[in-house]
């Protein structure tokens, strides 16, 4: 999956595998193994694609078919459900088990935002 992820990046780019190669600083040919699933990727190399592209690397590992990089992500309720019921429930805010419905969380939402505009 990884190879056809990269391929696909470089290609609406327009790039080649030699631009990229030298990007990375490795030869044109220990790219084209990545591509060609010969070699697999390093850590560092999958981080610096990912940067590159602007691309998660989940995305790039074919973990996702969302390419957007988690610090581009707006949150959402089904997102942030989760984190803020933790959140409530260590601060003692919630005292059962359930879980903050997405309404709540979308509710929740737009109270903090509302809070962080009347900040500024």
């Amino acid at each position: 999956m990884i190879q056809d992820r990269m391929k696909e990046c470089r290609e609406q780019k327009k790039l080649t595998q030699v631009d990229i190669a030298k990007r990375l600083n490795i030869t044109r040919q220990a790219y084209n193994h990545y591509e060609t699933g010969k070699r697999k990727p390093s850590a560092d190399v999958i981080t610096a694609l990912a940067e590159f592209y602007d691309i998660s690397t989940d995305y790039l590992l074919g973990n996702t078919d969302d390419p957007t990089p988690p610090d581009k992500k707006k949150p959402t309720p089904e997102t942030v459900g989760p984190i803020l019921t933790k959140m409530l429930k260590e601060q003692g805010y919630l005292q059962d088990d359930q879980p903050l419905t997405d309404e709540e969380a979308a509710q929740l939402l737009k109270i903090a935002k509302a809070v962080r505009e009347s900040m500024k």
